[in-house]
């Protein structure tokens, strides 16, 4: 199981391909197989695609302490630097976007470029609500069918 310490926890990852490096932003709640292995597979032609479980979710350490996006971030830069990369694209999806945001704001010189998907540039009253019902879909549904209700589609 390749995991990597950092900021004392153990956050779990995967890597596919070769190339420029390209880190995967997990949104609240994912885990890396919130990922569509067809996309992976895709960006996986051309680049190193690194992907984490964030702390508290998937096989990642899950300390009962409240999170920030700040300590996110610094996990995501943890991750980067114990596998020897200096600088990465980074996309981040929903609360990805919002520690990609930080990533940029605290560890620059980590960041080649980013991609924000789905996200917030501040947490207001409107994100805070939004957060809330999904806090109670979480507790009161089927893992599977939360992560459906995250993940709405057209297709």
């Amino acid at each position: 199981m390749p995991v990597i310490e950092t900021n004392g926890i153990n956050i779990y990852y995967e890597t596919k391909g070769s190339g420029s490096p390209l880190m995967l932003i997990n949104g609240w709640g994912g885990n890396l197989d919130s990922w569509s292995s067809r996309m992976v597979g895709l960006l996986a032609e051309k680049h190193h695609v690194i992907m984490m479980d964030n702390r508290g979710t998937g096989r990642s350490d899950k300390p009962d302490i409240p999170y920030t996006m700040d300590m996110m971030a610094a996990d995501t830069r943890g991750v980067l630097e114990a596998l020897g990369i200096e600088k990465a694209h980074i996309m981040g999806f929903s609360m990805g976007g919002a520690i990609t945001q930080e990533l940029v704001l605290n560890f620059p010189e980590r960041v080649q470029s980013i991609a924000l998907i789905s996200t917030w540039p501040k947490f207001n009253n409107y994100a805070k609500t939004v957060y809330e019902n999904l806090k109670k879909l979480r507790v009161t549904s089927k893992p599977e069918d939360f992560m459906e209700l995250l993940q709405l589609s057209d297709t």
